[in-house]
Formats: C-alpha cells, structure tokens, sequence
C-alpha cells in the first residue's frame, strides 16, 4: 500500500506519542509498529473505564490477537483510501486510522464512509475532533466516538459496528435493518440515543457492569 500519511505508533494506554521510543526511516518520517500484545485493564472499586482505555480493550479484542498497524493520514484523500479498507492489510494486519477533522472525508451525501475488510477483520477509527456524521457501509469497525461537538453515526445493514465513547459525549446511532452496534462507555449515559430499522440491534456495555444489555432509551419525569 503506497500512501503519503504520517505513521505514527502511540502507546494503547495513553494514546500519546514519545519521539525518542521509535525510530526514523530515511525519510525523516516514524516507522509503523505492529501491535500484538493484549493488555487487561483492573479498575479498583468498580470505578468507571476512561474511554481510551475501554477502546483498546475493543480493538484488541475485534482484532484477535492480529498485528494493529496504526496510520495518521495526512489529507482528506488518504483518509478515503484508508477508511475504504474492503481488501484488508497484507499479512493479516488490522488497519487502525487515526482521523482529525481537517483530515476526514465525507462523500457526496455528507458521510464518511468506512468499509471494513470483506474477511471479517475490523476496521478501527478514532474519528478525533470531528463531528461530521460517519457511515459504517460494509463490514465491521471498532469506533472511538470522541467529539466533543457530538458524534452521529449510522451502522448501515448487515454491519456491526463496537462503538466507544465517554459519558458526557453526545452519541447519535441509527442501526439500520440486520445490523449490530455494541455501545461500550465507561458508565452509564443519558447521551446515547439510538434508533433501529427492522431487525437492526443495540447492546449497551458498561465497564461498571457485566456483560452487555439491550439498549432502552432513558426517560425522565
């Protein structure tokens, strides 16, 4: 895959970036690492899970244990080439972009577009600062839902999306007829809403619960 993007590696932890632990190529630009540890979380007294600790468990999990090449595209272009992942990465990689809002594309109705590999492994996208709406068209993604100004994202048929965000962010989800979107946030939000078409599904998994529950929306008195 011949691209122009910014590879950058980050710790799964912190999701930030030590010049001085990676090497350069001979172009000056950071060398990509492939990722293959897995890595548990312990949170002591139940305390919620910060959301990026809850969207590594997530790719890690989606990716079984294959390498995660993580990339930072440098243009809207890139980031279309990228998010269009539908043949996968060589070598059984699972492809992790890393998106800002000046860098991520939108088609010509208004969404990006993300196109998991035809083999069932995922796409993982951190959307970052952006809050223009994203379309999941085929395949699987994992999902870091981080704009503060709201996220917007619609799992279109047959899909399955896992998607991550923080309590206190605003999440709009339409799951449209036989897809599956799985809402992993570190407790429980009055910020997701959900809508579904025929048999489309939404789980809610809260890191102060076990295991994931059909989601309800919340009403107030």
């Amino acid at each position: 895959m011949t691209l122009a993007e910014r590879q950058v590696c980050r710790t799964r932890t912190g999701m930030t970036f030590n010049e001085h632990d990676h090497s350069r190529n001979g172009d000056g630009r950071f060398t990509a690492t492939a990722r293959t540890e897995a890595a548990s979380v312990t949170l002591a007294g139940n305390r919620p899970a910060p959301a990026h600790e809850l969207f590594r468990m997530a790719a890690e999990e989606a990716a079984a244990g294959a390498p995660i090449q993580e990339l930072e595209p440098a243009s809207k272009e890139e980031s279309r080439r990228l998010l269009d992942n539908r043949a996968g990465l060589p070598d059984g990689e699972v492809l992790h972009v890393e998106l800002h809002h000046e860098t991520t594309p939108r088609d010509q109705s208004g969404y990006a577009e993300l196109t998991g590999p035809s083999d069932g492994r995922p796409l993982i996208v951190h959307t970052g600062s952006t809050n223009l709406p994203f379309r999941l068209a085929s395949g699987k993604a994992v999902i870091w839902a981080d704009s503060s100004a709201g996220n917007h994202l619609v799992v279109g048929r047959g899909t399955e999306a896992i998607i991550v965000s923080s309590p206190d962010a605003h999440v709009t989800v339409h799951v449209e007829d036989g897809a599956h979107a799985a809402f992993h946030c570190g407790a429980e939000s009055d910020h997701l809403l959900a809508f579904t078409e025929g048999s489309g599904r939404v789980d809610v998994v809260y890191s102060t619960e076990d295991g994931p529950r059909p989601y309800a929306r919340r009403t107030h008195p």
